[in-house]
């Protein structure tokens, strides 16, 4: 009776309607009271797989409140060290590099930038998603929600220093090229960051830096990396491991050569390239065609890979709720917000548009990037769900409890750790409920009278004695695939042959016509020039009538 117990149950219902209608119920008339206190219902959002029941418990505001503010400090702990170990040192180098007369730091200095930005990526990944798992949400689909904002807020921070690392080290540049603007002033008299910012020099030096910023840096060389650093290199890692440890066997072999657990990190992956990509705007618009292509590139290949590590290298994974898309949603107002920011800029002092100078500029690029922010998250919030689906769901009444159990291992019973135990030695069922293990569902017995309805066989046990390829098998294989080609090739050399005498009779025919048409057109040609041609001796002819009966004098 001490024990304090999580403030959520879960009650399963016959079908999906009956739940409903027993929400609606429960809403009228203001909860149900169970034992002096008002229980509230609402139709769960997730599914089984989707609770961490682990994190079940009784907290209050304080406890939630002192994790989310460790998780922070842990959070700007890893950005300082990212800043410290990793950044400080290339920026030390890049802003005490003597760019007198145009000289730049060569090839090692700009690989090394592209490796920070991996390197501080990467350390950014592993600290977020500490910080997520440390929180202990309830459900997997709110840890992913607060992974990817923590991982993209990370990124976007990192990406910040890097761009102004970028401006510092560019304007550096031009000031050691003595570059003026278009009246003759240097730049290194110009005072005012907008000034600096729009004179051509600097225009086409952050132009060219950003785009070699972004590709392959960030958009390529992380995601080619990937493969390796997480599917290749963990599983030869955790094969040397079980080789060299004997005590390590079963369960535990079994988890360790199981894939890397799938997250939604793609989310601020992809989120990132769009942010960086239009601030290509800003600039002339020399490298819109290759930053766009570079980046669309990019994310096919992304697309492959993700296509391929989901369906062939990770463990099993159940994502319910629509709350990480939405936050994706409201993030892509940010790359929107810089779009805006870029028409003001380029707006600013054309025909028929207003004209600003200093830092008023500055002020009404961020007014209308704040602005769009507003106006994406109204609309976002209010305005698309009014366009959304509603209603019951395809066979809300026909579909019951029963079906799903029979067709799916997990439930709300297999999945909760503390009922199998209770099943087993509080309720002495026979047999008890089975805890629910990915790819161990064939351990799981039926039992009606517990709701348990699932049954299946166990999977083929895998020969290690075997070779890694059948020849046999494959020579059928290729033989009968052989024989298949062949009689295709004559069925169709056949119908060829066919076509071609029917087509050879058709064009003898109809050349034999043609050569009776021809000979009867020359024929008749024939006669009509002789005919002609008599007629035309005949007027020449100077023996005629005329001649012949002449008189001499």
């Amino acid at each position: 009776k001490k024990i304090k117990t999580c403030p959520d149950a879960y009650a399963i219902f016959e079908t999906e309607a009956s739940r409903d209608a027993a929400v609606e119920t429960a809403e009228a008339s203001g909860g149900v009271e169970f034992h002096g206190n008002t229980l509230l219902l609402n139709a769960s959002r997730v599914e089984p797989q989707t609770v961490q029941w682990k994190n079940c418990a009784n907290t209050d505001l304080v406890v939630k409140a002192k994790r989310i503010a460790m998780g922070m400090c842990i959070m700007f702990a890893g950005l300082a060290l990212w800043v410290v170990a990793f950044y400080l040192p290339y920026a030390w180098f890049t802003l005490t590099f003597n760019y007198s007369y145009g000289q730049e730091p060569g090839f090692v200095a700009g690989m090394t930038f592209s490796m920070v930005v991996v390197a501080g990526n990467a350390l950014m990944y592993l600290v977020c998603s500490e910080v997520a798992d440390r929180t202990r949400f309830i459900y997997i689909d709110d840890r992913e929600v607060c992974y990817m904002l923590l991982y993209c807020f990370a990124c976007v921070f990192n990406v910040a220093l890097d761009l102004i690392t970028t401006y510092m080290v560019a304007y550096r540049v031009n000031v050691g090229l003595r570059m003026k603007t278009y009246d003759g002033t240097l730049l290194s008299n110009l005072q005012s960051f907008s000034d600096r910012f729009e004179s051509y020099a600097m225009q086409r030096t952050l132009a060219n830096n950003l785009y070699a910023y972004a590709f392959p840096a960030t958009f390529l060389i992380p995601f080619l990396i990937e493969p390796v650093a997480t599917i290749y290199a963990p599983y030869k890692l955790m094969v040397m491991i079980i080789r060299t440890q004997p005590h390590i066997k079963g369960f535990m072999a079994e988890n360790l050569l199981g894939g890397l657990v799938f997250d939604l990190s793609r989310y601020a992956d992809l989120m990132l390239d769009a942010m960086i990509a239009v601030l290509i705007f800003f600039f002339p618009g020399g490298f819109n065609i290759q930053m766009f292509l570079g980046m669309a590139l990019s994310h096919v290949y992304i697309y492959a890979f993700d296509h391929y590590r989901v369906l062939r290298s990770i463990q099993s994974c159940n994502y319910t709720d629509k709350m990480v898309d939405w936050w994706s949603q409201w993030l892509m107002a940010i790359p929107c917000g810089c779009m805006l920011a870029c028409f003001v800029f380029k707006a600013n002092c054309q025909p028929g548009y207003f004209c600003m100078e200093g830092d008023e500029m500055v002020t009404a690029c961020a007014l209308a990037f704040f602005a769009h922010i507003l106006l994406h998250t109204v609309l976002l919030k209010y305005v698309v769900p009014k366009f959304g689906l509603t209603g019951e769901s395809d066979g809300a009444e026909t579909n019951t409890y029963k079906d799903c159990s029979q067709r799916l291992a997990c439930s709300w019973f297999t999945a909760n750790p503390v009922y199998c135990l209770r099943s087993q030695y509080v309720y002495k069922h026979s047999p008890p409920c089975t805890y629910f293990l990915p790819g161990k569902e064939h351990l799981i017995e039926k039992n009606e009278e517990i709701g348990l309805f699932f049954e299946d066989c166990p999977a083929k046990e895998e020969d290690y004695d075997a070779p890694h390829v059948d020849t046999e098998a494959l020579k059928a294989k290729v033989s009968d695939l052989r024989g298949k080609v062949t009689a295709q090739a004559e069925e169709l050399s056949g119908k060829v042959s066919g076509h071609f005498e029917d087509l050879s009779g058709k064009v003898s025919g109809q050349f034999e016509d043609l050569k009776g048409k021809m000979s009867g057109n020359l024929e008749d040609l024939k006669g009509k020039m002789s005919g002609t041609f008599d007629r035309f001796l005949k007027k020449e002819d100077p023996s005629g009538p005329s001649g012949e009966g002449g008189s001499s004098s």
